[in-house]
């Protein structure tokens, strides 16, 4: 046997790992059959072997593959001899050893598993030679962090091993995934977002899948987000897990408390304002999302590969259905070399890195992101070009969707007349509408929703047919619509009351003047946001029990249980 030369060197007092014999009987596989040699030469590397003149005679072998010149004794030898590397590999003596102690092939799948292991130790004990090395050299403890993340990083992204599949194995699974569909087994089709706009136009979000929300500052994207949250977490059970740098955790779960119980949050934190009935109300929902696997991390150091970290734990600990970030411009990457090219080249990284990390967990990534302010000089409708530091987030994302929100009130002068047009189209104070730019698995198009900033909540409306916004209601197409009024039918009122959870504009004549107010024993009790401070809170005498008892059973059905109720930590927090 050749004496070993390698260079890998390691400060530790224990010998690497490594097994000659297993080394030697691959490369003799691969000398005495040339099949085998094509079907695994190319699928490693030298360094998988460890003594330097096994790396030689793989460097031979791989190069005659490549050129398509058949892989033996004599053409190895040939071409070790010609890079000058044949006596300190042992010479033609070694070649011959190394093919006359295998009998045969057969066994070569198994020495290759064997060389890879010792492999990939011996990578995971050199990093942790770096990490050590990082401490001590680094300038700060985020500095030896993050590169202590890369070098892990960089171990954990080579295991992939996906390889060609024939089609047909591929196509069947496709097929099968279309007929649990169509016989009603929905969960195929895509995790729900709890808007029925929204998933018929997208099919759900898919798992693997790179999904992104962008919008301007203060439109809405945590709100929606935290909408589908609530909606998969607390209304299926399933596991999300949420990455926002910019809120803290507890102004993340007094947005979804708001949400779920339909009490503004204003009134949630003014003294003896809330009712005995509104009380229990939050402590319903407080128990209700204490009880879902709902997960919170604020962590303003997170990075795309602490995030992959903290999910794969997450996924063995607990499950992992959804991954939210909020939001992407306010990460950094681990890569030093990206941050010194520019902003747009990190963020870029960044965004690929999440779409590898969707398809590893096999999970869906809903990611938030800032739009540039070319839209409001432009006008009209945002484009995947006004994505903030865009970079390859367009390219990378399987999904990608703008909210715009029309509201006379919060525009410059210039977009004033856009706006109230819209609005008055569709008959509501806060108009927010979605562009569905791109959709790698169904179609584009634009859906809309009435935005209630005091409740912090999205409700789905009709978007008009015409492109010019021409107010017409779909209403005569459904089946299921109403009569026509005559002198036995009452007419609609012209005032239209509405309770906790609005009714779409398909449920609301033309001229319908809409009121948000639920319904207190016939007399609307007005809670927008803007009036709120003119108006006394309602007092308990004022609430029946069947005004809270509707919104659970439209909204969460028995998720508010009587007999899951918890009481809350002394201090009022959620327990997770």
């Amino acid at each position: 046997m050749p004496k070993n030369t390698n260079a890998n060197k390691v400060v530790t007092a224990k010998q690497l790992p490594y097994n000659s014999a297993n080394e030697a009987a691959l490369l003799g596989c691969f000398l005495i059959d040339g099949e085998v040699c094509n079907d695994l030469v190319s699928g490693i590397n030298a360094n998988y072997f460890f003594i330097e003149a096994h790396k030689n005679i793989y460097d031979a072998c791989f190069s005659l593959y490549k050129e398509g010149k058949p892989v033996d004794i004599v053409t190895v030898s040939d071409w070790l001899e010609k890079a000058g590397k044949l006596e300190q590999s042992g010479g033609m003596e070694y070649l011959y050893n190394i093919t006359e102690n295998i009998a045969s092939s057969v066994g070569a799948k198994t020495y290759l598993d064997n060389i890879y292991r010792d492999y990939l130790t011996r990578r995971v004990i050199r990093c942790g030679v770096d990490i050590s090395e990082y401490g001590y050299r680094s300038e700060s403890g985020e500095a030896a962090l993050r590169n202590a993340e890369r070098c892990v990083f960089d171990i954990s992204e080579s295991l992939d091993k996906s390889d060609l599949e024939q089609i047909s194995t591929v196509s069947n699974l496709a097929y099968d995934r279309i007929e649990r569909i169509q016989k009603g087994h929905l969960d195929d089709k895509g995790l729900s977002t709890g808007f029925d706009n929204v998933d018929e136009l997208i099919g759900g979000l898919r798992p693997g899948t790179f999904n992104l929300i962008a919008a301007r500052p203060g439109v809405g994207k945590t709100a929606f987000a935290l909408s589908v949250a609530t909606h998969l977490g607390v209304g299926e059970g399933k596991h999300i897990a949420i990455f926002n740098l910019e809120m803290s955790k507890q102004e993340l779960v007094g947005r979804m408390l708001t949400q779920l119980s339909g009490i503004p949050k204003k009134y949630q934190e003014t003294p003896r304002a809330l009712a005995p009935s509104q009380i229990k109300k939050l402590y319903e929902v407080n128990v209700a999302l204490g009880n879902s696997e709902i997960y919170i991390d604020v962590s303003v150091e997170n990075t795309p590969a602490s995030i992959l970290s903290k999910c794969r734990r997450m996924k063995v600990q607990h499950g992992l259905d959804l991954v939210i970030i909020d939001y992407l411009q306010l990460m950094s990457s681990e890569n030093a070399a990206d941050r010194r090219e520019g902003r747009q080249q990190e963020v870029s990284d960044m965004s690929r890195n999440i779409k590898k990390y969707a398809k590893e967990l096999d999970v869906p990534f809903l990611v938030l992101s800032q739009l540039n302010r070319a839209g409001e000089v432009r006008g009209g409708e945002p484009k995947l070009s006004d994505l903030r530091e865009s970079g390859s987030i367009e390219q990378d994302a399987d999904f990608v969707a703008f909210l715009q929100r029309y509201n006379p009130a919060e525009q410059n002068g210039e977009n004033v007349p856009a706006a109230k047009a819209v609005q008055s189209v569709y008959s509501v104070p806060n108009v927010v509408e979605m562009y569905v730019k791109k959709n790698r698995h169904g179609e584009l198009g634009k859906l809309a929703f009435e935005w209630q900033g005091h409740l912090q909540r999205f409700v789905p409306i009709e978007v008009p047919d015409s492109d010019n916004y021409k107010p017409v209601l779909k209403q005569s197409e459904k089946e299921d619509k109403p009569p026509k009024a005559t002198d036995e039918t009452p007419k609609m009122p012209e005032k239209v009351a509405i309770l906790q959870k609005p009714q779409t504009s398909a449920d609301i004549s033309a001229d319908a003047e809409i009121v948000l107010k639920p319904v207190v024993d016939d007399a609307p009790f007005d809670v927008a946001e803007d009036a709120a401070a003119d108006v006394p809170f309602p007092t308990d005498s004022d609430f029946s029990e069947e005004t809270f008892d509707t919104f659970d059973e439209a909204s969460f059905g028995s998720v508010f249980d009587d007999e899951n109720l918890k009481p809350v930590t002394d201090d009022g927090d959620i327990e997770f």
